[in-house]
């Protein structure tokens, strides 16, 4: 598809009742519009959200932004619905609207809680490793490397 076939398909979808333009092509794994660009390579998807965007704004979006719904609908491409944020902006409004999966709190409340290099090195190997510290064994190999024990 050319990218003026995409506008096409996009400018001719009617809004719903909520006001979103639902992509009517494919999505990828995650639920977002996507399509390919013919000629482009190598051959990558571009996400619908994204171009959108970026035709709104009518500038590129740097590689460090984000291109984020405010209906919370993956696949709409309304431009009225997006907005651009930093990575720490779009993790904000997805805790506003209660969409965080990994809530775990702060402090002694985090199930990593207690948990240090030296816990590694005495418990890493330890079965009950994941009753010991109430953390699964794959997040908790993952701090420890970053913690460089």
């Amino acid at each position: 598809m050319t990218l003026e076939e995409f506008f096409s398909i996009v400018d001719s979808i009617e809004p719903n009742e909520n006001g979103c333009k639902i992509w009517p092509k494919g999505t990828n794994n995650h639920g977002y519009a996507q399509f390919y660009i013919n000629g482009t390579k190598p051959r990558r998807p571009f996400g619908g959200h994204r171009v959108v965007l970026e035709r709104k704004l009518r500038r590129k979006l740097n590689k460090n932004m984000f291109s984020c719904h405010k209906c919370d609908v993956r696949n709409c491409v309304n431009e009225d619905h997006l907005w651009e944020a930093y990575q720490h902006e779009n993790n904000i409004d997805r805790h506003e609207k209660g969409r965080t999966k990994m809530n775990w709190g702060k402090g002694n409340k985090h199930p990593m809680f207690g948990i240090t290099g030296k816990s590694h090195n005495r418990f890493g190997k330890s079965p009950g490793i994941n009753q010991k510290f109430g953390a699964a064994f794959s997040n908790f190999i993952r701090h420890v490397q970053y913690w460089g024990a």
